[in-house]
């Protein structure tokens, strides 16, 4: 288990197809500097700019999705807001696999 909870946190993703074989997408982005990769880049530094995805808008239905390209067994993840403001931070979300 802990080998695949490392390679999660290497993921250092750099697009959204690099590096292979990871993919991420979603359903919505800000801007090109906010796209769904920027979520897993590896960087917690919050306040700093790029530093995750935001969704176009505050819908309720925003998805952000990673695929690993492989079967694999996750220990823990964590999710970090991407701004100082507490509103910005996710409130409720569903984390689900298959």
């Amino acid at each position: 288990m802990l080998e695949n909870r490392e390679v999660l946190l290497r993921l250092n993703m750099t697009s959204n197809f690099a590096p292979t074989p990871f993919q991420s997408s979603h359903s919505s982005q800000w801007s090109t500097a906010f796209a769904a990769w920027h979520a897993f880049n590896g960087n917690i530094n919050i306040g700093a700019t790029e530093t995750g995805w935001r969704s176009n808008n505050a819908s309720l239905n925003e998805w952000l999705q990673i695929d690993f390209g492989r079967q694999r067994t996750l220990a823990s993840y964590s999710i970090y807001r991407a701004s100082l403001a507490a509103t910005n931070a996710p409130v409720n979300f569903t984390f689900s696999g298959s």
